[in-house]
């Protein structure tokens, strides 16, 4: 069952991806960048639910439930001034179990997006961080953009949820989290 669950997980990302040329031809949940926000949500839900992540506010976040049985959670980001909401982050994350098999399945998938982006991926990096270990891989597009898989191991003390993500930036949205 887990098999079949990861090879259509596989292939459900692979459909969003087939023929793109640039970042903002790809979906995470059928959501790319450049979409808007608004197309998902009404500007009061945004406000409401938008996160507060970050240092400054030159950028607001909103995560919630994946509008498909893909993901376990989507999170965008936008540029808090843009009044049409244009996103310039999306991520898709899948909760994990066990962190060997996420760890698995990143590899798995950054072996099909190198040869489907025609992109060298960059040399996978685990992160220590205040709350566990950031594993990632990234592909760095010639615009600047950039698409990530990782996993994120969380430590036991937190109650938060180890997850498999797939994240899709815009170059000034790296450079600002940068």
């Amino acid at each position: 069952m887990r098999i079949l669950l990861t090879s259509l997980f596989i292939f459900l990302i692979f459909q969003s991806f087939s023929k793109a040329n640039d970042i903002s031809e790809f979906k995470i949940d059928d959501i790319s960048i450049g979409d808007s926000l608004l197309d998902l949500f009404n500007k009061d839900v945004i406000e409401k639910n938008k996160a507060d992540y970050y240092k400054d506010n030159t950028y607001s976040t909103i995560s919630f439930d994946s509008l498909s049985e893909e993901y376990n959670e989507i999170q965008v980001s936008w540029k808090t001034s843009d009044v049409e909401y244009k996103i310039a982050d999306v991520t898709g994350g899948v909760y994990q179990d066990n962190m060997d098999d996420c760890y698995k399945k990143m590899i798995e998938v950054k072996n099909q997006l190198a040869s489907f982006f025609d992109i060298k991926p960059k040399k996978k990096k685990s992160t220590p961080n205040p709350f566990g270990l950031y594993t990632y891989i990234t592909f760095l597009f010639n615009s600047g953009d950039q698409a990530t898989v990782s996993c994120y191991d969380y430590e036991d003390k937190y109650e938060y949820i180890d997850i498999f993500r797939i994240s899709l930036e815009t170059k000034d949205f790296r450079k600002w989290m940068n």
